[in-house]
């Protein structure tokens, strides 16, 4: 049994999981319990109960992560299958190294 660290993806800072941390009742992100992240709806730690109607910053979109950010711009603008782009950005990247 150890300590895990966390990215907080309201604050990006790093915490411990055995610190204070606040879990959404909507989505269940989990959150740093020192940063000002507006989470409505916790879930119960003593019960376990999840609320029907909690929110946080990722579930209002107020907060995007680069996986999802980069996977709707490539959806949105038509960018081509993650293959296609990843040998392109290789391309890319010989070129600049024989320059």
């Amino acid at each position: 049994m150890g300590i895990d660290y966390r990215v907080c993806p309201n604050c990006r800072e790093t915490y411990p999981d055995c610190g204070p941390t606040k879990i959404c009742g909507g989505c269940e992100e989990v959150f740093c319990g020192y940063c000002d992240a507006d989470v409505t709806g916790e879930i119960d730690e003593e019960t376990g109960m999840r609320p029907e109607d909690g929110t946080c910053p990722v579930c209002r979109y107020d907060v995007v992560s680069d996986g999802d950010l980069l996977a709707w711009i490539i959806k949105e603008y038509s960018l081509g299958n993650k293959k296609g782009l990843a040998k392109e950005y290789k391309k890319a990247m010989e070129e600049r190294q024989n320059v």
